[in-house]
């Protein structure tokens, strides 16, 4: 279970979380919401959490008013078209395949593993339900089992 978050940034304020939804064009989860109040981007620990048959980790969680490798926005315009329009990227691994975070449709709330090696098939095809629900998510975060 998600322990701390290591990060230099301060917590999102609701002014901020906000503007970025305009940005968008979505409402964030409000469980979601609730994390970039507290946390706003950086890294977990623990960080490992199990996806299918192995083991992945997250590097970082995006942020809102980022850099540009972990603002949400710019991460989502990056994406365009390649993730679906009813996902939003919320982290990522150190290979560059993105945890979404669905935010509309029957996915709201859901998030997924997007693997970018396996990009290119048809629609939904490289992602990955890993949780119901972003807080069922946060509780999965483990050390790496010996």
């Amino acid at each position: 279970m998600l322990q701390r978050v290591l990060n230099e940034r301060a917590p999102a304020t609701e002014e901020r979380i906000t503007e970025t939804e305009t940005r968008l064009g979505v409402r964030l989860p409000d469980r979601y919401r609730q994390h970039l109040l507290a946390h706003n981007g950086g890294r977990p620990e623990p960080s490992v959490y199990r996806a299918g048959r192995g083991w992945e980790a997250v590097q970082i969680f995006y942020a809102v008013d980022g850099e540009e490798h972990d603002d949400i926005v710019q991460v989502r315009n990056a994406l365009r078209g390649r993730i679906p329009k009813e996902f939003l990227g919320v982290a990522e691994d150190s290979f560059g395949n993105v945890l979404c975070l669905g935010v509309a449709g029957p996915h709201l709330g859901h998030v997924y593993f997007w693997d970018h090696e396996r990009e290119g098939g048809r629609r939904m095809s490289n992602m990955t339900l890993v949780a119901k629900s972003w807080d069922e998510f946060l509780g999965m975060l483990q050390d790496m089992p010996a």
